[in-house]
Order: C-alpha cells, then sequence, then structure tokens
C-alpha cells in the first residue's frame, strides 16, 4: 500500500515537490490536483473547491472533482 503524501502548493512550486507515488497536491490558484503514481505526475483540472460538505451538497452536479476543505475529502 502506498502511503499518501497531502500537499498545498502554489503553480510556481509544483515543480520543487519531488515525484513519489501517492503524493496529491492541491492549486487552488489554477483550480488543479496532481496525483503522482507509476513514477509520473497526472494533472487534473475542474477542481470545484468547498467549504464544507453542505457547501458540497447545494452545488449543482458538475463534471469533474469536488474538493471539500471541511473534511479534505475528494469528490467525483
Amino acid at each position: 500500500m502506498v502511503q499518501s503524501t497531502l500537499y498545498y502548493a502554489i503553480p510556481e512550486r509544483v515543480r520543487e515537490i519531488p515525484v513519489a507515488d501517492g503524493n496529491i497536491i492541491f492549486v487552488p490558484q489554477d483550480d488543479t490536483v496532481y496525483l503522482d503514481m507509476a513514477n509520473r505526475r497526472y494533472d487534473y483540472s475542474l477542481i470545484h473547491i468547498c467549504e464544507t460538505e453542505l457547501d458540497r451538497s447545494q452545488v449543482s452536479p458538475k463534471t469533474g472533482f469536488y474538493f471539500v476543505e471541511e473534511t479534505n475529502t475528494l469528490w467525483r
């Protein structure tokens, strides 16, 4: 099992974080999340950031991902 490490970063700092399987990097400025697996870094856009689960439940369904800051949970 791979240990996950969660990061918050600004776009300019993402390249400074070494690629390591299990890394999850949130970049709120450009609504992107990066996931490291198989020794590669993959980026995913369309991240909708919500403060609470209640906020997430009130948002109209959209394609993409939702990150809830209150619970540190990523939803698809």
